[in-house]
C-alpha cells in the first residue's frame, strides 16, 4: 500500500517529531470526518428513493450498494476511533516522552497509515459504485412519474 503514502517523504516517519505527527493525524481524523459526512448521505439518498423503485433489478441494486455503504460506515467509525487513540498516545508523548516506547508508537503510526490508505481507496471505489448505481437507477426507473414533489412541465 505504499502506492499512496501520505507521508511528506519516506523517511518522515523515523524523522518526525510529535507535533508533526500529531497534525497529520489530525488531517486523517478529518478526513474521516468528511468520508462519514459522505456515507451518511449516500445511505440518506438511498433510504429516500429505495421506496419509488419497482424494477427488481434495481432493488437488489439498492439493497447490494445499501449494504456496502453501512459497512463503509462502521469502518470509517472504527478508524476514526482509532485515530483519536493515537492522537491520544501522541498527547500522552508530548507530555512524557518516556510514557510509551517511541519505536512501538511510530511503528503503530505507520500502521494506522497504511490502513487509511486502504479507507481511502475502499471509499472512492464505494463512491464510484454508488455513482453507477444511482445512473442506472435514474436511467431505467421512471421515478418523476412516481415522486411526490414531481416538477410540472
Amino acid at each position: 500500500m505504499n502506492d499512496m503514502r501520505l507521508r511528506p517523504k519516506s523517511d518522515y516517519l523515523k524523522t518526525a517529531n510529535w507535533e508533526q505527527l500529531y497534525v497529520l493525524s489530525e488531517h486523517w481524523r478529518t478526513d474521516m470526518g468528511f468520508y462519514l459526512d459522505e456515507l451518511k448521505f449516500f445511505q440518506n439518498l438511498i433510504n429516500k428513493y429505495f421506496l419509488w423503485l419497482a424494477k427488481d433489478e434495481n432493488i437488489v441494486k439498492a439493497e447490494a450498494i445499501s449494504v456496502d455503504v453501512k459497512k463503509t460506515t462502521q469502518e470509517a467509525k472504527w478508524l476514526e476511533e482509532a485515530i483519536t487513540e493515537h492522537m491520544r498516545h501522541i498527547s500522552d508523548l508530548l507530555k512524557n516522552a518516556f510514557s510509551r516506547d517511541a519505536a512501538e508508537f511510530r511503528e503503530e503510526h505507520g500502521i494506522l497509515e497504511d490502513k487509511m490508505v486502504d479507507f481511502t481507496k475502499l471509499f472512492r471505489k464505494l463512491k464510484s459504485e454508488v455513482f453507477a448505481v444511482t445512473e442506472h437507477i435514474m436511467e431505467t426507473e421512471d421515478l418523476p412519474e412516481r415522486m411526490p414533489y414531481k416538477t410540472r412541465s
